[in-house]
């Protein structure tokens, strides 16, 4: 009788374990983690001097091209359909620190470190830390993915 006292006992800590355990907020809802950052991003807001981000939704804005295997194009697309190319180089993407390392022919590398957003209606968002050679190439903008 001892024992099965004993044994009920183990399995009702085991059972209570086992729920506490499974049971978590950070389960339910998981932060966004893309490993394949592939496709076009477009701006929608960019970080002013004043630290608040403005909203510049549009169609002529900055556009990000990741294109695979490793082909990296920067650029703007205006009301008659012309593609006005910024910067051309090759990619590659840590997925561990979450950074985008751009090389150009010219040597103007880009550095660029994303920040992925919670997703709204199956659109990607990312905040992107753009850091060029110079102040004028840096930025920080918010991006959302139009194609993969």
């Amino acid at each position: 009788m001892k024992a099965i006292k004993i044994i009920r006992a183990f399995i009702l800590i085991c059972a209570c374990v086992c729920v506490c355990a499974c049971s978590s907020n950070e389960d339910e809802q998981p932060e966004t983690q893309l490993s394949d950052i592939s496709g076009v991003w477009i701006e929608y807001a960019y970080l002013c001097s004043g630290g608040y981000f403005v909203d510049i939704s549009g169609d002529e804005n900055m556009r990000y091209e990741f294109e695979r295997p490793n082909k990296f194009t920067k650029y703007t697309i205006d009301k008659t359909m012309f593609k006005d190319v910024y910067t051309q180089g090759e990619w590659t993407f840590d997925a561990k620190k979450g950074v985008a390392y751009v090389t150009e022919p010219r040597g103007w590398n880009l550095e660029i470190r994303f920040t992925f957003l919670p997703v709204e209606d199956g659109e990607y968002k990312a905040r992107l830390d753009i850091k060029g050679k110079t102040n004028t190439s840096s930025s920080i903008v918010k991006v959302k993915r139009i194609s993969q």
